[in-house]
């Protein structure tokens, strides 16, 4: 469908020109409207400047199957081959060489990620352990999806791997300086508390001292649990005492 409008956008060259003879007056000026927009024209004017960039030394981008996605040549070449699924490296040969798949590649990227995901094939495949990666039927032809993902890997997408990975090295780090943080913090309170105890704390290593039972609350005159109770063994020397 995209590109459908595309053809149809760049053959039409002007709002004036007239629509193809299935698409209703209306719809073809609603279309004008959208193409008319500086919204629009701003990401075109952005794609053209993409396909037409060096891409770090591998060229513009280019492609051999014209307005038909590698995907609709799939299921082309999968009816010429009887209905059976073919492999994913032919249809994107078709798509990327030139003479319908035959000629020499149309840029350098082209070839160099065919040639990456063969070799990925290969290395699947004389693993001692047995293939790791396991083919799927998408499109009407055999692809495997790992080794797709890896060969058509972008400059952006490394890019983004690397910062995924400077993020993570800053998490950690971060992590590492709170659990530290806590600990010294922890530390400082603990030597504060032996320097500078408190009474509550002096009360309750005192003789005497039981904690009290949870929700006690004394009546009253009581003496506060937390208050150190004397003993029989407190009184003085001088003190007689009597038993009745």
């Amino acid at each position: 469908m995209t590109a459908l409008m595309s053809d149809l956008r760049n053959n039409a060259k002007s709002r004036d020109s007239p629509p193809p003879k299935w698409m209703r007056k209306e719809i073809w000026d609603g279309l004008w409207d959208i193409w008319d927009t500086p919204k629009f024209k701003n990401l075109q004017n952005r794609y053209r400047q993409n396909r037409l960039s060096n891409r770090n030394g591998l060229g513009v981008a280019l492609s051999a199957s014209g307005s038909i996605s590698i995907h609709q040549h799939a299921r082309r070449m999968y009816k010429k081959n009887g209905g059976n699924p073919v492999l994913f490296q032919k249809a994107f040969e078709r798509c990327h060489r030139r003479n319908k798949g035959q000629g020499p590649f149309v840029d350098k990227k082209s070839k160099n990620t065919l040639e990456t995901y063969t070799e990925k094939l290969k290395q699947n495949q004389s693993q001692s352990d047995g293939p790791t990666m396991l083919p799927s039927v998408k499109a009407s032809c055999i692809i495997y999806p790992e080794a797709w993902a890896e060969a058509s890997e972008t400059e952006n997408a490394k890019k983004i791997q690397e910062l995924e990975k400077e993020l993570e090295k800053q998490r950690v780090e971060m992590k590492k300086n709170i659990e530290q943080g806590i600990k010294d913090a922890l530390t400082s309170l603990s030597m504060n508390l032996i320097q500078h105890p408190s009474p509550e704390h002096l009360s309750a290593s005192a003789p005497g001292y039981f904690p009290p039972h949870p929700g006690y609350y004394p009546a009253p005159g009581q003496h506060h649990p937390f208050q150190y109770q004397p003993s029989s063994r407190d009184h003085s020397p001088d003190e007689h005492h009597t038993r009745d």
